[in-house]
């Protein structure tokens, strides 16, 4: 099959405009992602968890123990019903 030369210099344009996207691409991907994981690693490095179970006999004090965690800069993140797998309870996982 014989290519004409308009169509041979086509290909020539499209495949160096391929690989100039191709390195501009994986250069500013690299660029972000260290960017970005510099900056998940300052955030992360400032988090604090505490993981607090609390079972039936807790219930009494659990107003109290979440007002004075919250006094404290905590703040309640997850609350997991425990029921059948620790017993009759919750875990509250509180974080800062």
């Amino acid at each position: 099959m014989k290519l004409n030369l308009f169509t041979k210099l086509m290909l020539i344009v499209v495949g160096i405009l391929l690989a100039i996207n191709l390195i501009f691409s994986s250069a500013y991907s690299n660029n972000s992602n260290r960017e970005s994981s510099e900056n998940v690693s300052k955030a992360a490095k400032n988090i604090q968890y505490k993981v607090v179970y609390v079972n039936e006999r807790g219930y009494k004090q659990l107003e109290s123990k979440l007002n004075e965690y919250s006094s404290q800069g905590w703040e309640l993140d997850k609350f997991i019903d425990a029921t059948g797998v620790l017993g009759n309870g919750y875990t509250l996982i509180f974080k800062k």
